[in-house]
């Protein structure tokens, strides 16, 4: 008797407790498989070469060690990031031996775009930003009438096909003696920010993702707490398409078609999840942060409010010096031998009569 597909389906609770399990499984089997894999850094080519040779032979969860971290703990994500890429690839294999027939056609139709200097894969859309050229023949996107799930076969079927039809179309252009383009039909890649090959102290060339930008810096952990919340959510989606793996293995899955759906129905659930604690930790962080900010402006406040001591009184000042004493003016007139013409009782002067020879010529 065969067991309906949700008997197999494990619940989102059980693959996000089963994540950090799995995540410690993946880090420690990276470890092996990098000290299997041996690769050189010593030019830029040899990153873009090594890289090749890790999708072409099998280790596609080694990818991310060719990228630069700035410390251990970005080391820790980025190898987080490379065991969900590793299980994307185990899903293709298994895929390819499941479903021959149909993943033979997408890769096909990837290959005939390729010949053409286009790329049906999406990694590769990515990679240039730009649209794909219009053509008179339809791709099997446009003429589908569920777009979505179709992109979301191609990427499941072949996630790295681009690597070995299009390798070629990546060049190298210098920008300064230790820094190195890396460019797509000799367009940048990743526009507007680019994307560069570096050599670090330790003399090895690395892949350096644009970590400055605040966009993206606000997205790396700043804590342990906060890389632990970070392998979580990466080892949930990696748990998600190990399920998805089983079940395609097992013969629960029939069709390409059918698994495209089941990623979608196994992944979103936990990464919701996952993004859900993520984004409640994160807005707990903030609310701390401000009430420190908060805390500390309080005490800057009562600092400036605190009573300042009470000036001393002003001293006195001195006693003004006395004015040196006047001499005494004496107002009283001068005397003088000849009595003062009297004032007569009217308050005017008296007139004296006209002398004699006046009188004469008035006459």
């Amino acid at each position: 008797m065969v067991r309906s597909n949700a008997a197999h389906q494990p619940s989102s609770w059980k693959r996000w407790a089963g994540a950090c399990v799995l995540t410690l499984v993946a880090l420690v089997t990276a470890g092996c498989d990098r000290d299997r894999f041996q690769f050189t850094q010593d030019t830029p080519q040899e990153v873009l070469d090594a890289a090749k040779r890790m999708v072409l032979e099998g280790h596609a969860e080694l990818l991310t060690e060719l990228v630069f971290a700035e410390d251990e703990r970005i080391r820790k994500l980025y190898r987080g990031l490379g065991g969900v890429l590793g299980s994307l690839e185990d899903l293709a294999l298994q895929l390819a031996e499941s479903f021959p027939t149909q993943v033979d056609s997408v890769r096909a139709e990837a290959q005939k775009a390729a010949a053409e200097g286009k790329s049906s894969s999406m990694l590769g859309a990515v990679l240039t930003g730009r649209r794909q050229q219009r053509t008179d023949t339809q791709s099997r996107f446009e003429k589908s009438d569920d777009p979505f799930n179709d992109v979301t076969q191609a990427i499941i079927s072949d996630p790295y096909g681009w690597v070995s039809t299009s390798a070629e179309r990546l060049s190298l252009t210098p920008i300064s003696d230790d820094t190195v383009a890396v460019l797509w039909d000799n367009m940048p890649i990743f526009p507007p920010f680019g994307l560069i090959i570096q050599q670090k102290d330790d003399d090895k060339w690395y892949v350096v993702f644009p970590t400055s930008l605040p966009m993206v810096r606000n997205l790396l952990p700043s804590s342990d707490e906060e890389l632990d919340l970070w392998l979580a959510l990466l080892g949930a989606v990696e748990n998600s398409i190990e399920d998805l793996r089983k079940a395609v293995k097992r013969g629960e899955i029939t069709s390409l078609d059918q698994a495209a759906q089941k990623l979608v129905e196994y992944v979103t659930p936990t990464a919701v999840m996952a993004f859900y604690a993520y984004g409640k930790w994160k807005s707990e962080q903030e609310k701390e942060k401000a009430a420190e900010r908060a805390a500390k402006g309080e005490t800057a406040s009562k600092r400036r409010q605190r009573p300042q001591p009470a000036a001393p009184p002003p001293e006195p000042a001195p006693p003004a010096a006395p004015e040196p004493a006047q001499p005494a003016v004496d107002n009283t007139p001068p005397s003088s031998s000849e009595p003062a013409p009297s004032e007569p009782a009217s308050g005017h002067p008296e007139v004296p009569p006209p002398s004699p020879r006046l009188r004469s010529s008035l006459r």
